[in-house]
C-alpha cells in the first residue's frame, strides 16, 4: 500500500504528538481516521449523524466494514462510549484493532454526555489519549475527524488529533486548522469554534498535493489547502504540535 509510510511515533488525541504540550481543553467525541480522503457528501453524512437538534443518537453505531460507504477505509474509530472503554483502554470500533489508552485521565472525571453517546472531557493540562504507532495510521493520504465542544480550548496551539511531523488538526487561539509540517505553517480556516457548542471538524489530506487537503466544519467545506508530511510521528488526541 503506497499510502502507508514508515512510522516511528505515536498518534495522540488531545495533546501535541511530539512535545506533549498544547493540551486541548473541552470535550471530544467519535474520533475517526480513514486511509482515504472522504468526499464532501460523506463529510456531510458524518456531520448529520450527530447534528445538534437533528440526528443525535444515544450510542455510536457499530461500524460494519462489509457494508462499505462510511465504513470503507475506516482504520480507527474511538467512540468513547462506555462499552468501548474497558479499564482505561479506548477500544477501536472500526475493527482494525487500533486500541488506544487514556493518559492522565480518570473515568470518574473524564466521562461526559456526548453528541453520539458518551464523550471524553480533556482538562487542558495533561489529559490525552494515545494510540501508539500502528502502521495502519502512518498515512500520506487519509481523513481525520472528530466532534469537539469547547468554550476556550486555550491559547496558542491546542491539539485535537496529532501525529508529529505528519498530519494533525488543531485549534490555534480557538481557530480551527491544520499544520503543514513541510513549510512549516498553520493552515487556518479563520473560524473560531470556542462557542460552547458541538462542532464536527474533519480534514481530508493528500501529502504534497497542491490543494489536496480539504477541511470541513459541520459538514461544510471551510478550506482547501496544501500540507506535506515530513515524517510519521506519535499520534495523539487532545494536545498540540510542538
Amino acid at each position: 500500500n503506497t499510502n502507508l509510510v514508515a512510522n516511528s511515533s505515536l498518534l495522540r488525541l488531545g495533546i501535541d504528538s511530539a512535545a506533549q504540550q498544547f493540551p486541548f481543553r473541552g470535550q471530544m467525541d467519535d474520533v475517526r481516521i480513514y486511509n482515504r480522503a472522504v468526499s464532501p457528501d460523506e463529510a456531510m453524512q458524518l456531520y448529520q449523524m450527530g447534528e445538534p437538534g437533528g440526528g443525535k443518537i444515544s450510542t455510536t453505531p457499530t461500524p460494519n466494514p462489509a457494508s462499505g460507504g462510511l465504513n470503507n477505509g475506516l482504520v480507527a474509530e474511538w467512540t468513547f462510549d462506555g462499552k468501548d472503554m474497558p479499564s482505561g483502554l479506548v477500544s477501536d470500533a472500526s475493527g482494525a484493532g487500533n486500541t488506544a489508552s487514556m493518559r492522565s485521565m480518570a473515568s470518574s472525571t473524564a466521562y461526559r454526555q456526548g453528541i453520539l453517546g458518551q464523550a471524553l472531557m480533556f482538562d487542558g493540562v495533561d489529559d490525552k489519549v494515545e494510540a501508539g504507532t500502528p502502521a495502519s495510521l502512518a498515512l500520506n493520504t487519509g481523513t481525520m475527524s472528530a466532534w469537539i465542544k469547547t468554550k476556550n480550548a486555550g491559547t496558542s496551539y491546542r491539539g485535537i488529533i496529532t501525529k508529529s511531523n505528519a498530519y494533525g488538526m488543531y485549534l490555534q487561539a480557538n481557530i480551527f486548522g491544520v499544520y503543514d509540517n513541510g513549510t512549516p505553517v498553520f493552515r487556518s480556516t479563520g473560524v473560531n469554534l470556542a462557542d460552547g457548542q458541538w462542532h464536527y471538524v474533519a480534514a481530508s489530506f493528500q501529502s504534497g498535493i497542491t490543494n489536496g487537503t480539504v477541511l470541513y466544519i459541520d459538514g461544510v467545506l471551510s478550506l482547501t489547502t496544501t500540507i506535506t508530511n515530513v515524517s510519521q510521528g506519535v499520534a495523539r488526541i487532545g494536545q498540540g504540535q510542538g
